[in-house]
């Protein structure tokens, strides 16, 4: 050690051990400080600079960091000529500008660290954002939410085999960190800013790319001179859209030559606003029956229920008043929706419109098509409906021979 130091460091344990007044104390610190100070600096310098090649010199009131930086007064990271280390930016999620509702499926194992995790995170987005809402399913100890897990992940394309796995819109995400935190609420975000597919809605066509070709198997079903034709959707389900994108070119071919209506499933998964929908389309169809298809084509393209009436010239007052109030009245529609206990499975409320035909023909989803009584298969394009419909009849029209479109008309809304 430098004998200045060591000199120093004497002078004060003699003043620790005999005292010494505040003048002794101000005069020594005056005379020895600053080259005490120095000399240790000295000595820093020579143990770093072999340990570095060229340590950074940090000048008053700068700190030492390492050997290649310094830290300021408020603790913040100079390096390489005084340049500041650059933060990692923090990831930019834009704030959503629409106001759609968004459904988020979350699989989950009892006990599951990671699981507990997203969960707690699921919740605190609940809390920030009111439009999302998270459908929680335990697969560890409950079979049939394992079950739908695996149907879950052959509708998106995945192996189900880990937990935590999320599904929202078309995305499916599988395990939990910060970043995959970030890839949530980034993907809730634009589902709230322009809309996005229900996870329950995947699952009404497992693999919707095998629709694509047309359905060969023949079905027997009575044949008869006025074919009846009973379509049934959801009126938000992208696969009922695709059905009847489908279908409209049979519908204005074909004209009186069949008996076509529209039915509905007999429950709704896509909130009050199909609930809505459904009484609108219903009461067009039995009050408005002529401007039923160019209101389906208006709605196909936005989902504007509203404004397609204005389109097509119907009055939305006239429409309650006469139709959409009866109705209810008769099929209890709101009643339902607003008893959750008498939904299906405590997740869907009930829409009884069409309950005995439901019942009759076996319909358990959206689309489902019915000929003759019989519920047929059929690849969705105007072709293929075209050819499975025209096998209801004794004689077949000449239309049945005219070509339609056999490409698959897409799903969803298409504005």
């Amino acid at each position: 050690m430098n004998h200045k130091i060591t000199i120093g460091l004497l002078i004060i344990l003699t003043i620790l051990i005999s005292g010494c007044t505040d003048e002794q104390v101000a005069m020594f610190r005056e005379k020895y400080e600053p080259e005490i100070r120095a000399e240790v600096q000295d000595i820093v310098d020579e143990s770093i600079s072999a340990h570095a090649v060229n340590p950074v010199v940090c000048d008053a009131p700068y700190i030492r960091y390492g050997t290649g930086c310094c830290l300021d007064k408020n603790n913040n990271k100079i390096c390489d000529n005084d340049e500041s280390e650059p933060e990692e930016p923090e990831p930019y999620i834009p704030e959503p500008e629409g106001d759609y509702e968004v459904e988020v499926y979350m699989f989950y194992g009892e006990g599951c660290p990671h699981c507990a995790k997203e969960e707690l995170f699921l919740s605190e987005l609940e809390e920030k954002y009111s439009q999302l809402e998270v459908e929680r399913f335990e697969i560890y100890f409950n079979d049939k939410n394992n079950k739908l897990f695996q149907e879950m992940g052959r509708a998106y394309g995945i192996e189900a085999r880990g937990v935590p796995t999320l599904f929202v819109g078309k995305e499916a995400v599988v395990g939990f960190n910060d970043d995959i935190g970030e890839k949530i609420e980034l993907e809730i975000k634009k589902c709230i800013a322009n809309g996005c597919i229900d996870p329950s809605d995947m699952l009404v066509e497992i693999i919707e790319e095998e629709e694509v070709e047309e359905v060969e198997e023949e079905v027997e079903f009575e044949q008869r001179d006025v074919p009846v034709v009973d379509l049934f959707v959801m009126s938000h389900c992208p696969y009922a859209l695709q059905m009847e994108r489908g279908i409209i070119p049979v519908l204005e071919l074909l004209g009186d030559e069949i008996d076509f209506n529209l039915r509905f499933v007999s429950y709704v998964m896509h909130g009050e606003e199909e609930m809505y929908t459904q009484l609108i389309q219903y009461c067009i169809q039995r009050d408005h029956e002529d401007e039923l298809l160019d209101y389906l084509e208006c709605f196909m393209e936005e989902g504007d229920f509203n404004g397609c009436l204005v389109e097509v010239g119907i009055s939305e007052e006239d429409l309650d008043d006469e139709c959409m109030d009866e109705v209810d009245d008769e099929f209890g529609i709101q009643e339902s929706f607003d008893d959750q206990d008498s939904w299906l499975s405590g997740r869907y409320p009930r829409f009884n419109i069409d309950k005995e035909l439901n019942e009759k023909y076996g319909v358990s989803g959206s689309p489902t098509l019915v000929v003759n009584g019989v519920k047929v298969n059929s690849a969705r394009d105007p072709a293929s409906l075209l050819k499975t419909i025209c096998a209801g009849f004794t004689d077949k029209p000449s239309e049945c021979s005219e070509e339609l479109s056999a490409g698959n008309p897409s799903a969803g809304f298409s504005g």
